[in-house]
């Protein structure tokens, strides 16, 4: 397994290749002072499709290259918090101001990626695993964060999201 995590400035973007092949991608921010984007990286260094694209916060910071992703890349299965829909995320970051192009994008992947998948992506060795609150019991993107985990080899590593105290605290309360 290799993970590659990327200097993105404020947002997050991180890049997991199993010992098949196979690719997760922990949120797509780009770093605007650099000119990094992860949809150039993956391309240029040979990536042929995303089995788990893991949006793991819908914030701009998050999402910004999600359009080039999905124009440059395909992408098996979007994994994120399934408790917010589509219309009520909308609401939400339409209180901060106009909708920006990805985060438009990342609000149509939510409503078009429905459907289950005959046989999901393998990732050999890896124990992949997400937790995220409820909404309306949160109605902040930060708190309704997904917490990605992941095991191999005797390693664990955490991808919090936006978690902020609050929200950590309500996912503790069940074990």
């Amino acid at each position: 397994m290799e993970i590659r995590i990327f200097d993105v400035s404020h947002g997050f973007c991180a890049y997991l290749i199993a010992d098949n092949g196979n690719v997760m991608l922990f949120d797509c921010g780009h770093n605007e002072r650099t000119g990094f984007r992860p949809s150039s990286y993956l391309v240029q260094n040979g990536c042929r499709g995303i089995e788990h694209l893991i949006i793991q916060n819908f914030d701009q910071d998050h999402v910004s290259d999600l359009p080039n992703i999905l124009d440059r890349l395909p992408v098996t299965l979007l994994i994120r918090n399934r408790s917010v829909t589509p219309e009520q995320l909308q609401r939400l970051k339409e209180k901060s101001g106009p909708l920006t192009t990805a985060m438009r994008t990342a609000i149509g992947a939510h409503r078009e990626y429905i459907h289950s998948v005959a046989v999901p992506p393998s990732f050999p060795n890896i124990e992949f695993e997400v937790f995220a609150n409820s909404y309306p019991v949160f109605n902040d993107t930060n708190n309704l964060s997904l917490v990605s985990f992941i095991h191999y080899d005797g390693m664990g590593i955490v991808f919090p999201g936006d978690l902020e105290t609050r929200g950590w605290e309500v996912l503790l309360e069940n074990s």
